[in-house]
């Protein structure tokens, strides 16, 4: 089940969350699964569960993104940490962008690269591998366009899709998403398959600035399996419909 949890005011969700944690009839030894936005909401929930409690103790803090793919790999054939990680990505730009033969082929990279030092190369590498993580995140539509080889008409686009393409085939990565696999499992091997994720207690979401689309549908198929509450903050203090002009709200 998916339950929305909204306040405008972020005091008021923290305080609610800490609140369900302590009351949250589980085993003290079972972890709790948080998902966090950054280390400064995970040391103000820690410090205020601490004041509550006199300690902090087994809450899983993790980052959306790092926690999805983690339990991919626990229902389907995948590495442990995503191959696109920002880290280990811009290793294998990095090669690619000391290798003269594919900068040469591309005059933009040629241009901004040639004759550069080591340092140029990585610094560039770092900045791509997290724009590459972004296009997995925000714009997966797009790296299946350049799977397909289709045209390109902007310059910049051209070497990215071509530097894309080297990636993917040097990590043998098919064009379906992982999530797409681990949910068909899901579906067919039912609730064996969701027992190797280990999610007998709730799954918490709290206070993410924002939410790609392809994450948010994920959450909402595996809510049908496990109970996730997400902690949004609502700007709003009323309900929405009772602010609209009753005219517009009459036409709705």
């Amino acid at each position: 089940m998916l339950k929305l949890i909204t306040s405008n005011r972020y005091e008021y969700l923290e305080q609610t969350l800490v609140d369900t944690l302590v009351n949250d009839e589980i085993s003290v030894f079972t972890p709790q699964s948080l998902i966090i936005p950054s280390t400064a909401v995970k040391r103000s929930i820690e410090l205020r569960a601490a004041r509550q409690l006199g300690v902090c103790a087994n809450i899983q803090f993790d980052y959306l993104g790092q926690w999805l793919w983690r339990q991919f790999a626990k229902v389907i054939e995948v590495d442990e940490q995503s191959p696109f990680s920002p880290d280990l990505l811009t290793w294998r730009i990095f090669a690619s962008f000391s290798d003269r033969v594919f900068i040469k082929e591309h005059p933009r990279l040629e241009g901004y690269l040639g004759g550069s030092e080591s340092l140029m190369r990585f610094e560039l590498a770092k900045r791509c591998a997290s724009l590459f993580d972004q296009y997995l995140t925000y714009r997966a539509d797009w790296l299946e366009t350049w799977l397909r080889r289709c045209d390109q008409a902007d310059e910049d686009e051209r070497w990215q899709a071509a530097l894309w393409r080297r990636i993917a085939a040097e990590l043998g990565v098919q064009t379906q998403h992982p999530s797409l696999r681990f949910f068909q499992r899901l579906h067919i091997e039912g609730l064996h398959a969701v027992s190797r994720l280990g999610l007998n207690h709730t799954l918490r979401v709290f206070c993410l600035p924002g939410m790609p689309r392809l994450y948010l549908d994920m959450l909402k198929q595996l809510s049908s399996w496990i109970d996730i509450d997400i902690y949004a903050i609502n700007p709003c203090s009323e309900y929405w419909y009772d602010i609209v002009n009753p005219k517009r709200l009459s036409k709705l």
